[in-house]
């Protein structure tokens, strides 16, 4: 072993000793050297010695000659990055070439120069020694690089982003920046319905897009799941562009899912603060548009910060709450309207806090549907209710149904049915007196699920209720398939109040006339004046609700009531278990059975005639157009001649009575000044009864 301890080590190989000793005094104050006098042990010391920067080869040698190294050198990988320089004493092309092409980077002729060879082999490992290096520093920014990077999308990674961005917002102190923050409602929904794939296809085109889309000065990165994040500087009409651009993107990604994309900003004044904090902050924003249609978009402010400190109390002391019997079952009555009637009530729970007072539901509810508390709470309160119920029964009083929440946590509590039988066995409480209430929102998360657990709660007898009908994503066509016996309808519908042109109204008078097609019992909730109850009452919603007739109430002042009201059991006042489709089957198919002639749905009052559905030869037949025909469907006789209209009613009437086909011919007015009046062939069959209300299918063929 060389005594002095160098950077560089260089094996020397000759069988000369006079010239090993000539070129290590050459390289001793500079290298650590080594000496083997042939090939065999030059192979050997490699080997021992992994080491090595660089080796000098003699090529004429006993044993084993310097093109044998080489050979063997080549053969062996470990070997590959040591330069070999050889010495020979042949001044000749030909060898030269041969050890080149053996893999030497260089050869020396014999007699050689010590300061010439001594250069030599300095430039030769300082290249190597930078080629190292430069191979080190590219591994090393590769390595960065997939560190940071997110496989999913090609983008910063969480800690790669936060690293960046106060990297950049620290460097540039004459700009403010802002985070933007978004994710998508439901989009577990989109991996179940499309299949993962679809999901992270959707990933990986929200990265294509931000690389190709951001200027300079901005960073972007995929924290998680669906949750992407921007860092830019603050413009209101760029962040307003950058918002539009991603939500018209995502529709783009996925143009079969109907999803709202949320947005939370926040607006870096202080770019000290750590950046997951930021992050943090951006995700607060997001999640107070959260359940909320008409925002998407929001920014943070110090009040949510008070919010979350205020959420984080609720949490620290539910489970002593509970315990200490904090929360108490109110009771808020529902009503026949029209027969001026205690129809029942809905549980509801209020929190008593000692110190505090009572804590606004709005305040912890989310709090423990976030954190799943919500599932033990509904629990205690559906016993609450059946130990209510019992009391009652026991002391001889009259009892109503009482409706009970459950909640998206509860629809995957394996053990929900029997939860609910059990009670009601243990209470030894009849089925009819305890209703269930699930959110519409619920039913859109994941249809299946609930619609599978349903079914289950309707075989054990269970009413089932859907609450909050029209705050969410759904239209009526879902109610064809969902197994309801009630729907409550959520009176946002009347915000604008009661109006001839209020758009409210309009939905709201659809939605009942609908629902008792289907035999749809519908109980309108949050009722706060006579106007919202008497026109509630027109349209035939009779169930209602709210602070017109009572607010929520502890359970001694609705026993109250219940001693109060009437003796007449009204448990089977509605119809429960008529989920029909059989109106949406007989319809449609009449309408695709007559598609190359008129058509339309019509409804009958006794009176009035109004066109619900038409299609398109419908007008053809009448020669007009949807929209000349607008509004002129609410009347339909009025569009007809004097002497057609006993006719036209006379042949409605013999369909209502018969179940069959009548026809008449009627004249009908002109629809233009100068026009004439025309004779139209109409085929009317009865398809549905609801009350006094009839609904026709009516095929039209002009004469």
């Amino acid at each position: 072993m060389p005594e002095r301890e160098y950077a560089n080590t260089i094996l020397i190989v000759d069988d000369s000793a006079v010239n090993r000793m000539l070129l290590c005094k050459i390289f001793a104050n500079e290298y650590n050297t080594l000496q083997a006098s042939n090939g065999v042990e030059a192979l050997r010391i490699l080997r021992e010695y992994p080491n090595i920067d660089a080796m000098l080869l003699d090529i004429m040698m006993p044993k084993m000659d310097g093109y044998a190294v080489l050979e063997a050198m080549q053969k062996n990988p470990s070997f590959k990055d040591i330069s070999v320089v050889v010495d020979t004493s042949a001044d000749d092309t030909e060898t030269q070439i041969k050890v080149l092409d053996l893999g030497a980077v260089d050869v020396l002729v014999k007699p050689f120069n010590p300061m010439v060879v001594q250069h030599r082999i300095r430039n030769i490992i300082m290249r190597r020694e930078a080629g190292k290096q430069a191979l080190q520093n590219a591994l090393l920014t590769e390595q960065i690089h997939l560190l940071e990077t997110d496989e999913k999308t090609g983008i910063y990674t969480r800690r790669a982003f936060v690293k960046r961005t106060g990297e950049m917002i620290r460097k540039d102190t004459e700009h403010t920046y802002v985070l933007i923050r978004w994710d998508i409602d439901r989009f577990k929904v989109l991996n179940d319905a499309f299949g993962m794939h679809a999901g992270a296809q959707y990933l990986k085109e929200v990265g294509v897009e931000l690389k190709q889309k951001m200027a300079k000065g901005t960073t972007y990165g995929h924290l998680e799941a669906d949750r992407f994040i921007v860092c830019m500087q603050q413009n209101k009409e760029k962040e307003t562009a950058f918002i539009k651009a991603i939500e018209t993107a995502v529709v783009r990604f996925l143009p079969s899912f109907k999803c709202v994309v949320r947005f939370g900003l926040y607006v870096i004044n202080d770019p000290n603060v750590d950046v997951s904090l930021m992050c943090d902050r951006a995700q607060m924003a997001l999640r107070s548009t959260k359940n909320n249609y008409s925002k998407n978009v929001a920014y943070y402010d110090d009040s949510m910060r008070t919010k979350m400190i205020e959420q984080q109390e609720i949490a620290s002391e539910m489970e002593a709450a509970l315990a200490d019997g904090q929360f108490v079952p109110y009771f808020q009555p529902q009503y026949i309207y029209d027969k001026n009637q205690l129809h029942g009530a809905e549980a509801l729970v209020r929190w008593i806090h000692p110190v505090k007072g009572v804590v606004s539901p709005a305040a912890f509810i989310p709090v423990f549907e976030s954190n799943g508390f919500i599932t033990v709470l509904d629990e205690y309160i559906w016993e609450q209710a059946c130990r209510y119920q019992r009391k009652w029964l026991d002391e001889g009083i009259a009892i109503r149904p009482v409706s009970v929440n459950i909640s998206r946590r509860d629809i995957y509590e394996p053990k929900l049915v029997s939860i609910l039988t059990g009670l009601l066995k243990k209470y030894d409480l009849p089925v009819e007196y305890l209703r269930l209430e699930i959110t519409e929102s619920a039913y859109m998360d994941d249809s299946d699920q609930i619609i599978s657990v349903v079914k289950q709660f309707r075989e054990c007898g269970f009413a089932i209720e859907m609450d909050d009908f029209g705050s969410g994503y759904s239209s009526l066509n879902t109610l064809w398939k969902l197994p309801v016996d009630l729907l409550k309808l959520d009176m946002n519908f009347l915000s604008d109040g009661v109006h001839d042109d209020s758009r409210g109204v309009n939905i709201l008078s659809s939605v009942v006339r609908m629902a008792n097609w289907m035999h749809l019992p519908v109980l309108a909730e949050g009722v706060e004046t006579k106007e919202q109850a008497d026109y509630l009452k027109s349209i035939n919603c009779l169930f209602m609700q709210g602070y017109y007739f009572a607010k929520p109430m502890p359970a001694k002042a609705y026993e109250k009531i219940l001693m109060d009201s009437s003796e007449h059991d009204l448990i089977h006042s509605m119809e429960l278990g008529k989920h029909d489709d059989s109106l949406s089957i007989t319809a449609e198919s009449a309408l695709l059975k007559n598609a190359e002639k008129g058509a339309a749905i019509i409804e009958f009052d006794g009176k009035n005639i109004e066109i619900l559905r038409m299609n398109d030869r419908f007008f053809e037949e009448l020669g007009t157009t949807r929209e000349e025909y607008m509004g002129k469907q609410l009347h339909v006789l009025d569009r007809l001649e004097e002497e057609s209209r006993p006719l036209y009613l006379g042949a409605i009437n013999r369909a209502i009575k018969s179940c069959k086909e009548e026809t008449s011919e009627i004249r009908s007015l002109p629809f233009h000044e100068n026009g004439k009046c025309f004779t139209t062939m109409n085929r009317f069959r009865l398809l549905a009864k609801s009350g006094n209300r009839f609904i026709i299918y009516v095929g039209v063929e002009r004469v």
